[in-house]
């Protein structure tokens, strides 16, 4: 099945599809929950966010295009997805409305 073939690619999407994940949980710790992680209020809010995903794709892509030379943010496609996540994120993440209650009292 010669799998060695693809195991560099698979390392390569690796590096460009994970760090946006890391660009989303510092976007939400920074905005939101620079306190720290309440664990009854996580437990409260959405399991699934459609719009992280959509963020991470796009974090992704982004990363993919630097990487094959299409677009250039840093010249570093990591970074670029990572800046990119943390950036959708913020303009499409809302305020979650247990955290603005939690603050308010």
């Amino acid at each position: 099945m010669d799998i060695m073939s693809w195991f560099i690619p698979f390392l390569l999407f690796l590096g460009i599809a994970t760090p946006p994940v890391a660009g989303i949980y510092i976007a939400d710790f920074l905005r939101y929950r620079s306190q720290g992680y309440d664990e009854q209020l996580l437990a409260q809010e959405p399991a699934i966010k459609w719009s992280t995903f959509v963020v991470w794709i796009l974090g992704s892509l982004v990363g993919f295009l630097t990487a094959n030379g299409v677009i250039s943010l840093t010249m570093i496609p990591s970074l670029d997805s990572i800046l990119v996540a943390s950036l959708g994120y913020l303009a499409l993440s809302r305020r979650p409305a247990l955290l603005a209650d939690k603050r308010a009292h």
